[in-house]
């Protein structure tokens, strides 16, 4: 019924431009997925009969899936009732995970970054700047349940792509692990984790 006044008539052009309308919305999902189903058939349907069709990878958003690998895993080690958040909103800001753990002494604002680059070296400053950010937002302290005023600052932790780590964590929620630490910044650390690869 929602499509009963709608016409089949459009161009390619106008489908791949276009950013959908407020007065509108249950239109928006639908159109999406058309967006997406035809950019997946390079805006020819006819090449759905195909068997097998190349997907460039750049049409797969890694960080968002990377993200997505570590909420896994982090999931796995703390199991207890909001000891990890995904997605927290604060302060019209969104960080990947906030953890607080039932067993370890600190909390941690933890940020998944799929950047391999960072297996032997520091940090950018940009992405120091992002995490260091959110741990820093007072929404974050009160959800915590610390006194800004007077409790250390909040440990952050990074979370990049490394092939020669394991490919879960080895840490427990029993025991906080001496993470790597950050040159330069303080309470600032980096973890790796290896990545499923396809074995032929």
């Amino acid at each position: 019924p929602y499509f009963r006044g709608i016409g089949d008539t459009v161009s390619l052009k106008t489908i791949q431009t276009y950013k959908g309308n407020p007065v509108f919305k249950e239109y928006n999902q639908a159109i999406e997925f058309a967006q997406l189903l035809l950019r997946r058939y390079s805006y020819d349907i006819s090449v759905a009969a195909k068997q097998e069709i190349e997907t460039p990878p750049f049409w797969i958003d890694m960080s968002k899936l990377f993200e997505l690998y570590i909420f896994h895993h982090l999931r796995k080690v703390f199991t207890g009732k909001n000891e990890i958040r995904y997605h927290l909103k604060a302060h019209y800001q969104e960080l990947d995970y906030l953890l607080k753990p039932e067993k370890w002494n600190d909390p941690y604002v933890i940020d998944a970054k799929y950047k391999p680059k960072y297996k032997g070296t520091g940090i950018s400053m940009d992405d120091a700047r992002e995490v260091c950010g959110y741990a820093r937002l007072s929404s974050i302290y009160n959800k915590l349940g610390l006194n800004e005023e007077e409790t250390l600052p909040i440990k952050c932790l990074i979370v990049y792509p490394d092939q020669d780590q394991d490919d879960h964590f080895s840490f427990t929620r029993d025991k906080e692990p001496v993470f790597e630490k950050i040159p330069g910044y303080v309470r600032f650390y980096k973890k790796g984790i290896k990545l499923p690869i396809i074995k032929n």
